[in-house]
């Protein structure tokens, strides 16, 4: 699993890949603009999905699609917004196309 730091300045879009998001990192400043790439407000907010994901990857996974499925999940937390959005890669559309 990767996980990736955004940073939240205005006019930045610098986005930086790391193994796992770790409280080492809170006040990391962003390469660009010099801001914090993590916050101690999104660190804290950010540890209960860790451990989520981390359950999640570890436990058996019944009737598991085939090894060409992937789903990919992204978290983002901003302060007191958390937005989730799963992606299911290779997937056949199910809606109709009239």
């Amino acid at each position: 699993m990767s996980e990736v730091l955004n940073c939240d300045a205005v006019d930045c879009s610098h986005v930086e890949a790391v193994g796992k998001i770790t409280a080492e990192m809170v006040g990391m400043p962003c390469p660009e603009c010099g801001a914090n790439l993590l916050t101690a407000e999104d660190w804290e907010a950010w540890k209960p999905f860790s451990a989520l994901f981390s359950a999640i990857a570890a436990s058996p996974v019944p009737d598991a699609p085939s090894e060409g499925d992937k789903v990919s999940v992204r978290v983002g937390l901003h302060g007191a917004k958390t937005t989730i959005e799963f992606d299911r890669e290779n997937a056949t559309p199910t809606h109709n196309q009239e």
